[in-house]
């Protein structure tokens, strides 16, 4: 009796209640990311997260009820919370589609107002200037500053349901990158090019890409540069042989930051939204000739569901990963993870959000095997106030050499 309490929810706790024991760990498990993150439960994002027929107030009774039981903050609950749930979720199957065919066209694309923007939403009118309407179910593409919505359907039918979409050109020649985007060109400070994202970026403000309210997993929260800048410090130099991928990419503030700061051979993003394609493409347009690291910049539109990260150029190739997650769904989340685990390229990995919870030395989890954490810094992001940490991971040479001998 004792040792099946163990791994059960406590007897006393299913009394007088309908939830059961799958639904609050997964509530407790979610709740807790919240609770880590220093930010308070958004019931509706959580109760699309579960995936449940519950209303948000009966989720949210549900967890009021458990913290008189076992306390106020979450991290004290019992270990049984954390166990079943996760490792189901875990090893769910991923059925990713087909690679994407060679059609696909990056571009250099988005853009966020420094250290302003803390949202993506809605753009509600498309303009002389580019911007875009944002439409449900349609794809965007630029051809020469001229926006062209197409419904996804018909796209499907010329270049396949490809994770990776093609999106179009800047300068409007059929070429995502301007020149040489492997031309070495002199690096700037940290100052310098925080003062050249101001001037590229400064034009949107937080309205041009406020999110809907509730929805929490379609923001677009970013590292302030001050952040960026840490991060770069604290990971070491990159060099002309290092490929930077940016998961979430959002507004592509990180990915213009590093082609700045750094001799990156290429600034690769991925980004599920398409509706401020336009928004970024002026600016980074205007200022390629002052700023030619700008050209190693490109930007993905596609969903990382349907991306196979470790296997799929040019995301496989990928030596630095930052994965700016922690605004991403749930079942995201668990993609990701399961594709940074098998990608073999890469030798350091940024996320903002930590991978295993209830991390241990005996951890069986194969990212854990893989990789260690290093350590954590606290940087200033756009969704809060308060510092967020960064964790840093580096891979895991002799679980490398390990698996290579296999």
């Amino acid at each position: 009796m004792h040792q099946f309490a163990a791994f059960a929810i406590p007897k006393a706790t299913q009394m007088r209640t309908s939830f059961t024991d799958s639904e609050d760990k997964l509530l407790v498990q979610i709740a807790y990311q919240f609770e880590r993150e220093g930010l308070q439960v958004t019931w509706d994002y959580l109760a699309r997260r579960m995936e449940t027929t519950r209303s948000p107030q009966q989720l949210r009774l549900r967890l009021s009820s458990l913290k008189r039981t076992y306390g106020k903050f979450i991290r004290d609950f019992p270990k049984c919370f954390f166990g079943g749930c996760s490792a189901r979720l875990l090893g769910a199957p991923v059925l990713p589609p087909p690679p994407p065919s060679q059609s696909s066209i990056s571009v250099v694309m988005r853009a966020r107002q420094r250290g302003g923007v803390n949202a993506r939403g809605d753009v509600a009118s498309p303009g002389k200037d580019g911007t875009v309407s944002r439409t449900s179910g349609e794809h965007c593409s630029v051809s020469g500053g001229n926006v062209n919505r197409v419904a996804c359907d018909s796209v499907a039918e010329d270049v396949g349901h490809d994770g990776v979409r093609a999106l179009g050109d800047l300068n409007g020649k059929g070429v995502a990158c301007v020149d040489d985007p492997c031309q070495r060109v002199s690096t700037l400070s940290p100052r310098v090019a925080a003062d050249v994202l101001a001037s590229v970026f400064g034009g949107i403000s937080a309205r041009d890409v406020r999110q809907q309210a509730g929805r929490t997993y379609g923001n677009a929260g970013e590292v302030l540069a001050t952040g960026v800048s840490a991060v770069l410090g604290a990971i070491g130099p990159l060099g002309h042989e290092d490929i930077f991928l940016d998961i979430g990419a959002a507004v592509g503030n990180v990915l213009a930051q590093v082609a700045l700061m750094t001799d990156v051979r290429t600034c690769i993003g991925l980004e599920v939204r398409g509706d401020f394609l336009a928004l970024g493409q002026n600016g980074i347009r205007q200022h390629l000739s002052n700023h030619p690291q700008l050209a190693k910049v490109e930007i993905r539109l596609a969903d990382a569901h349907d991306v196979l990260l470790s296997r799929q150029p040019p995301f496989c190739d990928a030596t630095v990963v930052f994965a700016n997650i922690f605004l991403f769904e749930e079942h995201a989340k668990l993609v990701v993870l399961q594709e940074l685990g098998a990608m073999s390229a890469t030798r350091v990995i940024v996320s903002t959000s930590k991978f295993c919870l209830r991390h241990r030395s005996t951890c069986s989890q194969p990212y854990c095997k893989s990789w260690n954490l290093e350590h954590q810094i606290e940087v200033r992001v756009s969704w809060k106030a308060t510092p967020h940490p960064i964790y840093i991971y580096r891979k895991n040479e002799i679980y490398s050499i390990h698996l290579s001998l296999k």
